[in-house]
């Protein structure tokens, strides 16, 4: 089963990082980027997606304020430059927080643990 997946960033550069990485695994498809989380939203309400890379900061609402809109059944990253001590004390319920800029390596590594997870369901 293909991993559907989302990327949310207001920066250009890391929404063309995760279509780069995306476009070099055969089980993952990167349905959308967004800048902008309220144009998300009927995406990631629609059912079609599986995980959602999701920036912390973000204009006009931060992944705090934006993570109760998105349904149960999508896992999150959160994806953040800031310190991942500051970002755990905000005791978000995600699957997985990682830093800015990433690696390829990481990234096939976190969706290669999701995807197995996946199969278990």
């Amino acid at each position: 089963k293909m991993i559907r997946c989302m990327g949310m960033d207001d920066e250009y550069s890391c929404n063309d990082l995760l279509r780069e990485y995306c476009s070099r695994i055969p089980f993952v498809e990167l349905v959308s980027t967004f800048t902008d989380p309220m144009l998300a939203l009927p995406l990631i309400q629609s059912g079609e997606l599986d995980l959602v890379f999701l920036d912390f900061y973000m204009s006009p609402m931060n992944a705090p304020a934006f993570l109760p809109h998105i349904p149960a059944s999508v896992k999150v990253v959160i994806t953040t430059s800031e310190l991942l001590s500051r970002i755990k004390d905000y005791q978000l319920n995600v699957a997985e927080i990682i830093a800015k800029p990433y690696s390829f390596e990481r990234f096939l590594a976190l969706v290669t643990a999701f995807n197995k997870k996946q199969k278990k369901r």
